[in-house]
């Protein structure tokens, strides 16, 4: 009896843990050094019990810090997505993630910073899965929401040099350099699209 009481006990509190973003499971979740070393600080604030950098970073992330370890799931996802190398498989890793972040663009305010990531995210995860309409639409949605982060505009400028859209990847980056000016990534493209 007492065999039966410990095994529903563990269960309970691996399940608390999972859903209260204390992870458990590695192959899923990150967990370890290496698994946050690639992951944004705030992830490892969201996903420990380190009180210090909870406190840290709910105040910088606000109320919206409740969600943050879904973003950091969808991140930690992909990642692991790009060692697959079934490509069935390697989609629906990468549809898993996506989910991750739909529920941050759901869930979490309009005006949350991290949205603008969000969409920039889900694009990379449909170029990755070979739909590149989906992932063009997310990098504009990325860009809609917070014109100056330059990542967006050098991945939708890339899709359309690929398609040979020479004109418009150049029109994408121009616009890119409105903003961010200074973007040695924007800049490098460009010059290489003006030798075309």
């Amino acid at each position: 009896m007492n065999i039966i009481k410990s095994t529903i006990l563990i269960n309970i509190i691996l399940f608390s843990q999972v859903s209260h973003g204390i992870i458990t499971n590695e192959s899923v979740y990150p967990n370890s050094e290496a698994d946050f070393a690639q992951l944004p600080v705030f992830c490892r604030a969201r996903l420990t019990n380190d009180k210090n950098l909870k406190n840290i970073w709910g105040k910088k992330l606000g109320p919206n810090f409740i969600h943050v370890h879904h973003f950091c799931f969808g991140l930690h996802k992909m990642q692991k997505a790009q060692f697959i190398i079934n490509k069935k498989e390697r989609d629906h890793a990468l549809q898993n993630a996506i989910s991750e972040m739909v529920y941050v663009q759901e869930h979490a305010s309009k005006s949350f910073i991290l949205q603008t990531q969000v969409s920039y995210y889900i694009g990379q995860m449909y170029e990755l899965m070979g739909n590149s309409s989906k992932a063009i639409g997310y990098y504009i949605q990325s860009i809609k929401l917070n014109p100056k982060p330059a990542l967006a505009y050098a991945a939708l400028s890339e899709i359309y040099r690929k398609q040979n859209n020479i004109s418009e990847a150049k029109k994408v980056l121009k616009l890119g350099l409105k903003y961010s000016p200074n973007s040695k990534k924007l800049n490098k493209l460009i010059s290489a699209l003006e030798k075309k």
